[in-house]
């Protein structure tokens, strides 16, 4: 496995199109009823991004907030954060309500810049977005082990 320091060499563009297809989006002014759609469209998706009619990136549905739409009751259980980030939940009849600020990088911030906001948000994937912030893919946590666990295997045969 690749270390810390080596990683840092690697950018997103080397890693994000190992198991990522183009992620799920979706327009701000979008009912309730095409972002729960949206969010089964593909069985790997965590996350629906909300974006202009150009692609550009507004703002990230996460598959919890559809289930604190979905479980209203259960939602409210928890801590007082948790409780008044539910109350946008509760009462948001589009994409353009529901959603919150997406984190993003690009395709060449270094995947020791990535897996530093995946740890430190608690998210496991993130858009990558060109340099007018339109939505171009994006990359998950699996494809940074997926890669680094590539790159070793290609140095281990290489000093045989």
């Amino acid at each position: 496995m690749l270390k810390e320091k080596e990683l840092s060499g690697y950018c997103v563009s080397d890693v994000r199109l190992i198991h990522t297809r183009l992620p799920v989006t979706i327009r701000a002014n979008e009912p309730m009823s095409s972002i729960f759609k949206a969010g089964i469209s593909g069985k790997r998706c965590r996350n629906i991004y909300v974006v202009t009619d150009n692609n550009t990136l507004l703002g990230v549905i996460r598959i919890k907030d559809m289930l604190r739409k979905l479980f209203p009751v259960t939602s409210l259980s928890g801590e007082v954060g948790a409780i008044l980030g539910n109350l946008s939940a509760l009462t948001a009849d589009t994409a353009g309500k529901l959603m919150t600020t997406a984190l993003c990088v690009t395709d060449s911030c270094p995947l020791n810049k990535v897996s530093s906001i995946l740890i430190r948000e608690g998210l496991l994937e993130l858009p990558v977005v060109d340099e007018s912030k339109r939505i171009i893919g994006e990359v998950d946590a699996s494809e940074i082990i997926a890669f680094s666990l590539t790159r070793n295997e290609e140095e281990m045969a290489e000093t045989k």
